[in-house]
């Protein structure tokens, strides 16, 4: 336990990651009950595991977990890494586990009872009450950028970023800051993010390589 090799460095680096992922699932809780679900549920009774009651269940032990992997944060600065990533690896099981679980509830309950009662028009309407949820939240162009990554489809991508940047009933030059600042806060979740994916490529590469050389070194 007092000899696993993880620097402060390493620490750091998955806590930065951990800053924009609980960002990006905060939004998704927040925008779930604050705008979705309520729209929702105005056409479409929602029970058992969907519930409201269900949903804010899951939606709370997973912000608890985050929390608990949080304070493991303080724990790495006082002992060493081995004592700390059982805990660590506990909490993330955990995490894993209640949004795997919520996910793939709307997925197979919310998703096909969403399709049946709500049209193209809904469509755009859904996509207004995001942008201005979106709009309105702490980090919402770190979000926003986050967010537009999965979105392969150039005219799909112009598109969406045309109509977060388009604020109702704002100047121009309210906009053109706006705009500015999307830009900026999106250039550098970009450089953060890429240099994390190659950190932790690298990390995994070089303890899978490790592991097979032990195990070609024991078979001999």
């Amino acid at each position: 336990k007092r000899s696993v090799d993880l620097s402060p460095q390493d620490v750091s680096d998955f806590y930065e990651w951990l800053s924009f992922f609980a960002l990006l699932l905060d939004f998704f809780f927040q925008f779930d009950e604050k705008s979705l679900m309520h729209w929702i549920e105005s056409r479409v009774e929602l029970t058992d595991h969907v519930a409201r009651e269900q949903r804010e269940s899951r939606a709370e032990r997973a912000m608890a977990t985050i929390d608990a992997i949080e304070d493991c944060r303080f724990r790495f600065e006082h002992l060493p890494p081995g004592e700390v990533l059982p805990t660590l690896k506990v909490s993330m099981e955990k995490l894993s586990s209640v949004l795997l679980e919520h996910f793939r509830l709307e997925e197979q309950i919310v998703i096909p009872a969403v399709t049946g009662a709500f049209s193209e028009e809904d469509g755009k309407e859904f996509e207004k009450k995001m942008f201005d949820v979106l709009r309105n939240m702490d980090e919402s162009h770190t979000i926003m950028a986050m967010l537009m990554r999965s979105i392969k489809n150039e005219e799909r991508l112009r598109e969406y970023q045309g109509k977060y940047l388009k604020i109702p009933g704002a100047g121009f030059f309210k906009t053109v800051r706006f705009k500015k600042e999307y830009i900026s806060a999106k250039r550098e979740f970009h450089q953060t993010h890429t240099r994390l994916v190659y950190v932790f490529f690298d990390r995994w590469n070089e303890a899978h390589l490790g592991a097979e050389d032990e195990q070609w070194q024991n078979q001999q």
